[in-house]
């Protein structure tokens, strides 16, 4: 099936969201390294222990990993 207009793109548009990706890519690893640099990380740990030890004892471990639910939902589908 043979695209049309709209879905071409040339190689130069493609190549300009390379170059604008590649720029963000940089600003962004700015920003996160300075985030960070900045977190508070004594003080996030303190604000989300009290809900982690609420989500423990109301949401105990489950005693499997999920993988036999997970091959079980695969063999499902494979069927289909």
């Amino acid at each position: 099936m043979e695209p049309t207009d709209n879905q071409k793109t040339s190689d130069s548009d493609a190549q300009r969201w390379v170059n604008t990706w590649i720029r963000a890519g940089a600003v962004l690893e700015k920003v996160r390294q300075n985030d960070v640099k900045l977190a508070d990380t004594p003080s996030a740990m303190r604000s989300f222990t009290g809900s982690v030890l609420h989500a423990v004892r109301t949401h105990p471990p489950s005693q499997t990993s999920g993988l036999v639910e997970q091959q079980r939902l695969f063999r499902k589908f494979r069927a289909a």
